[in-house]
Formats: structure tokens, C-alpha cells, sequence
């Protein structure tokens, strides 16, 4: 006759075996299964962004990417883990280490110059990257997708803003935040060209400070018509008269004055000439854009309906907001 603790002891017995099968078939299937990895880290500073994610997408063919760094050193180990970020989300991705003392022909014929440099390869096209950063490596990303060279346009010769310059009303850092997406930056000089080059992937005008030739408006206009891209940048009160005809063509009305915003004030604000803006449109100009933005001194524009343009509106300020005409003084 079995005894209460022989019947419990061997209770134990049996749920313990079955407890080790369990976990042998766990194991088993566990080892079928793609490695899962979860970032725990503050902000998830060892994940991609989701720009960078958005990139990997885009890839159609391999990426492989070398990186020439001396074998045992802790710099490989460093590098190896950085790239796993990218290989983990995109299987496109062919990641390989190179001695630089076992291939000096190599370093001299791809202009490798220091150590721990990568050299990336994608659809016939090639890049080499000494800074590695996710934002260093993702903008190579983005230019090696790029399928031939993209041309930016700016027109001078009417004192606007210049974007390979640094002055404070000049657009320098755009300028070189646009040459590391892989864009090529060209300064127009209308006056001088019988038409707009065809290459031309975006035609910019930005805050020109005096009038224009008929001539010169006529050109920006015929491009626009024949589809043209154009990035039309005003300040408030800025409208040259010789620019009319453009906007007319775009069925555009610059609103005389400049933006007050008063709801700057219950967030420590001092200055009413700041426009804020917190929710924006399902747009690709404005689809990475989630945080409160600030737009000093701005103009309001105003549209009109037309047939033949789809106008999208994807800047708009807060509900106490205004456009001021007179003086911004005195209490808001």
C-alpha cells in the first residue's frame, strides 16, 4: 500500500520529467526560429531609427559593406556590432572584414585612409565612410539608392539667400545637410540662361530681395507649367510685384503682415511672432515631422481653388493666431 508521501514523491517525479521534456521541445523549436532581439537601452540608443528602417526597404539588391580594420583588434568587435543593427532588419545586407596589412594594393586602389573604414556597394555604385554613425551610414544608404544625380537649382542675382554660405540669413546648413542626402547644389543665374536646364530636379527661390526681368519670371513660370518643381521661399511683406505672374499662376495670395500667435504665451514664450504649428498632414514633406515647431516671423498665404492644381496645405497655426499688419507691440 503506497503512502501519501511515496503518491506525493512520485507526483514530483513525474511533473519534473515532464517540466524536462517541455523544455527540451522548447529548445528544439526555439533553435528552428529567426533570433529575435528586443533593445532595452535608454531612448534605444542600440536600435535603428525609423528613417533607417524606411531605407533598408528600399534596397532591391544586395548592400555589402567592407570594413577594413587589423584582425583581433577590439575595433572590429566595435563595427561588427553597429552593422548588426542594419543586418538585423534587411538580409540584403553582405558585411565582411578586411586586413589592411594583407591588402595594401586594395587600400591604395579603393583610397582607403584609415583604419576601420567601410567602403559600401550597392546596384554598381560605391562609397567610402570613415565617420560611423547611424546617420553617417544612412545617408550613404540614401545616396547610393539614388539612381542618378539630383540636381538643385537656386537662382541668384537678387540678393537671395545662398545655400553655400553661413551668414545668418543665408541657408548654409540646409545647404549641406541636402549635399550629404547625395544632392547636387547649382546657383542659377536667370538672367544669363535662355531657358532651365533640363536636369533640374528642383528649381529654389529663396527670399529674393529685389525685382526680376520679365524675361527672368517668364522662365521660372514656362517651368512650372511643364512641370516643373519649384521651392518658392517668401518673408513676410516680400512679394515683388515682378513675381506676380507667378503667383497668379500658382493661385497664391501673400497675406500683408505677419503671423501673431498667442498661445506661445502659456508655453513661456515671450515673442508673439512665433508661429507655432503641432499637427501636420499625411504628407511626405511632413510625415517624419511629430514634434512642436516654431516658424518666426512668418507669412500667411493665402489660396484659391484651381482645376488644374492640387493645392495641399501642410503648415497651419494654432487657433489664436492672427496676421498682424501694424506694429507687434504691447500686450497680446
Amino acid at each position: 500500500m503506497q503512502t501519501r508521501p511515496d503518491i506525493k514523491q512520485r507526483m514530483h517525479s513525474i511533473l519534473f520529467y515532464l517540466l524536462l521534456a517541455a523544455a527540451v521541445l522548447m529548445m528544439g523549436w526555439l533553435s528552428q526560429r529567426h533570433l529575435l532581439v528586443w533593445d532595452w537601452s535608454d531612448n534605444a540608443r542600440n536600435s535603428l531609427s525609423e528613417t533607417s528602417m524606411a531605407l533598408l526597404e528600399r534596397l532591391d539588391s544586395p548592400l555589402k559593406i567592407t570594413c577594413f580594420a587589423p584582425e583581433n583588434s577590439q575595433l572590429r568587435l566595435q563595427i561588427s556590432e553597429f552593422i548588426s543593427r542594419y543586418q538585423r532588419h534587411s538580409a540584403g545586407i553582405r558585411f565582411e572584414f578586411l586586413d589592411p596589412a594583407q591588402h595594401p594594393a586594395l587600400i591604395r586602389e579603393l583610397g582607403i585612409r584609415v583604419s576601420g573604414e567601410l567602403r559600401l556597394e550597392y546596384a554598381g555604385r560605391s562609397e567610402n565612410l570613415s565617420q560611423i554613425d547611424e546617420q553617417s551610414i544612412s545617408n550613404a544608404i540614401q545616396r547610393l539608392l539614388l539612381q542618378s544625380e539630383r540636381w538643385i537649382l537656386a537662382i541668384e542675382g537678387h540678393g537671395e539667400r545662398r545655400f553655400d554660405r553661413q551668414a545668418n540669413h543665408d541657408l548654409g546648413q540646409f545647404g549641406s545637410e541636402l549635399k550629404k542626402k547625395g544632392f547636387r547644389l547649382q546657383p542659377v543665374d536667370l538672367s544669363a540662361q535662355q531657358r532651365i536646364a533640363d536636369n533640374a530636379d528642383v528649381l529654389v527661390l529663396a527670399g529674393p530681395q529685389t525685382g526680376f526681368l520679365p524675361g527672368e519670371t517668364k522662365l521660372i513660370v514656362e517651368y512650372v507649367k511643364q512641370g516643373g518643381n519649384l521651392l518658392w521661399l517668401l518673408e513676410p511683406n516680400d512679394l515683388s510685384d515682378t513675381l506676380q505672374p507667378l503667383a497668379d499662376l500658382l493661385r497664391l495670395t501673400l497675406l500683408p503682415g505677419t503671423i501673431v500667435d498667442a498661445s506661445g504665451a502659456g508655453l513661456g514664450l515671450d515673442d508673439p511672432a512665433l508661429a507655432l504649428v503641432a499637427s501636420y498632414p499625411d504628407h511626405p514633406a511632413t510625415r517624419q515631422m511629430e514634434s512642436l515647431t516654431l516658424y518666426p516671423h512668418a507669412a500667411a498665404l493665402e489660396y484659391l481653388p484651381a482645376d488644374d492644381w492640387q493645392i495641399t496645405p501642410l503648415l497651419q497655426t494654432q487657433p489664436l493666431s492672427w496676421n498682424e499688419s501694424g506694429p507687434i507691440s504691447g500686450e497680446i
